[in-house]
């Protein structure tokens, strides 16, 4: 199996004093030697975003998480395949939540990263809610 893990379960999994550690820690121990855990390039963007916004005294704890995951985990590039997928996906929900396009807007990268998982035929490993008004 393949599986992409989005910004959430990346910072469970590095945060053993989150309250999801245990439960992403052990199910991550419960893969098998030929399942493949990815990342979207996008998700690293997110970790980076992170690191400019941490505490100074926490920026060099991520930069080397950001460094570890980009060595343990495949990075999923980001094309323009993915486009078609994005568009389809994000009109389904507009159409199926009635929502505008201005509100749509704060699922982009969440979407992204769901059109990643699926041009991957992997399993989207989130903790989100992707759509709540």
């Amino acid at each position: 199996m393949k599986y992409i893990l989005d910004s959430d379960t990346i910072s469970y999994l590095y945060d053993s004093n989150s309250k999801l550690y245990q439960t992403v820690y052990q199910r991550f121990a419960k893969l098998h030697d030929d399942d493949r855990v990815q990342v979207s390039l996008i998700t690293v963007f997110e970790l980076q975003y992170s690191i400019y916004n941490a505490p100074k005294i926490k920026k060099e704890q991520l930069i080397k998480q950001v460094k570890d995951i980009q060595q343990r985990f495949e990075v999923i590039a980001i094309g323009s395949e993915l486009a078609p997928v994005y568009g389809q996906i994000k009109a389904n929900l507009k159409k199926s939540k009635g929502s505008s396009t201005k509100g749509m807007r704060k699922y982009n990268i969440d979407l992204i990263v769901a059109s990643t998982a699926i041009s991957e035929s992997s399993i989207l490993v989130a903790n989100d809610v992707i759509y709540q008004d």
